[in-house]
């Protein structure tokens, strides 16, 4: 005698993870919503310039630290002074130069964001 029963167990979380796996190797093409496409936008304007003045910020602080550890550790103020003003001052640049890197990005994306956002503004009247 044959005592097999289909049974059926849903989740729709689950289903929902299955679904997230399954886009991730699928090469559909992602249908995004205006705005989603904005703050994207947005972000790769800001991007470039983040992540420089961060590099240029981080080297700036540990040229400084070495000057305070030349100074500190070792006792040589010249040399450990001249270092740690030099760390200071590429660490000046950090900002200027973000300001500068995002104000150049922003220019390349410009039209495509405004008519993103005219487009926006005029589907909810």
């Amino acid at each position: 005698m044959n005592n097999s029963r289909f049974t059926l167990d849903y989740s729709a979380a689950d289903n929902n993870e299955a679904e997230r796996i399954m886009r991730k190797y699928t090469d559909a093409e992602k249908q995004y919503s205006d705005i989603e496409k904005l703050r994207m936008l947005d972000r790769r304007a800001e991007t470039p310039g983040r992540i420089t003045a961060l590099t240029v910020g981080i080297i700036g602080t540990l040229v400084m630290g070495a000057g305070m550890s030349l100074i500190m550790v070792f006792g040589n103020i010249v040399p450990g002074l001249i270092l740690g003003i030099f760390g200071m001052g590429v660490m000046l640049t950090a900002y200027p130069l973000y300001r500068k890197i995002t104000k150049s990005s922003r220019e390349k994306v410009r039209d495509e964001v405004i008519a993103l956002s005219e487009s926006i503004r005029n589907s909810g009247k």
